[in-house]
């Protein structure tokens, strides 16, 4: 799409099956922007395929059709588009909707990075908790036998 060339590196692809290609190979996108009717594979058919991966599934995908029915916006949204713009388009909101996605997806993927941080530093805390209460209780049981061996020593006296 030339309306983004000029601020991003853009993969086109002609059919449904050479955009799954391109996913899957390379560098992971992304965004994704997909037209509903293509040839070979619907863009429909694209998006089931990427949203049942776990490699494509957080790929925002726009979809950019002719199809502008309230139905075809609602199937697109069910199916897991980030959002559906209808041709003609207006490169000006084209621009902006991409540029939202795209900052909305860096953060998401930020928070998620810091996520799997913070729950590794927590397991760690968690192990190193259960050492020490370990440690505790066999200092206690050291200690509680340290203070019975005397006791005992006068109680057989008597």
């Amino acid at each position: 799409m030339n309306t983004l060339q000029k601020d991003y590196k853009v993969k086109a692809a002609n059919n449904g099956q050479k955009a799954l290609d391109i996913v899957h190979s390379d560098q992971k996108p992304d965004m994704i922007l997909l037209d509903i009717m293509m040839p070979e594979m619907s863009g429909y058919e694209v998006i089931r395929e990427l949203k049942s991966t776990d490699y494509a599934k957080d790929i925002p995908v726009i979809f950019i059709s002719a199809m502008s029915e309230a139905e075809d916006e609602t199937k697109g949204f069910e199916m897991g588009a980030a959002d559906f713009i209808t041709k003609p388009i207006r490169p000006s909101i084209v621009k902006a909707r991409v540029a939202t996605h795209l900052s909305l997806y860096q953060h998401q993927e930020e928070l998620e990075e810091l996520v799997e941080q913070k729950t590794i530093e927590l397991k760690n805390k968690v192990h190193d908790l259960e050492i020490a209460q370990q440690a505790k209780s066999n200092f206690l049981a050291s200690v509680s036998h340290e203070i019975r061996t005397p006791m005992n020593a006068i109680l057989d006296l008597k």
